[in-house]
């Protein structure tokens, strides 16, 4: 099944929104930005 990404970074804050190929959303997270924590969201295969 493929899934796409998107990340909007801001200075303090940013969001993360994973989507499935019909659109419908897996998993969104808004995180206090971090590079660790941004990477640590992501999901994992």
């Amino acid at each position: 099944m493929e899934h796409y990404a998107g990340i909007d970074v801001l200075l303090e804050l940013s969001s993360i929104c994973v989507v499935d190929a019909s659109g419908r959303i897996v998993r969104e997270a808004k995180v206090t930005y971090c590079g660790e924590t941004t990477a640590g969201e992501a999901p994992r295969r």
